[in-house]
């Protein structure tokens, strides 16, 4: 009755909070890959590697390291 479909609203709340912690997590853990990423081909460049050669040592695309040299 009532009680069942309030249990069932309660448990999918509750899955729902997890599931967006989860998300939250994962896209934490990707923007601390991509901010350690962009250290190392700021650093890279200092040490006089040039932009291609960044792009092809970390396996990137061109623009994504240009990019990252701009911020």
């Amino acid at each position: 009755g009532e009680i069942d479909m309030c249990k069932a609203i309660d448990d999918m709340r509750k899955e729902s909070i997890a599931e967006g912690e989860a998300r939250g997590m994962a896209a934490g853990k990707l923007e601390g890959k991509i901010e350690a990423l962009n250290q190392n081909i700021k650093t890279m460049y200092k040490n006089g590697f040039d932009v291609e050669t960044i792009a092809r040592a970390l396996s990137l695309d061109l623009g994504f390291v240009k990019v990252a040299l701009a911020k």
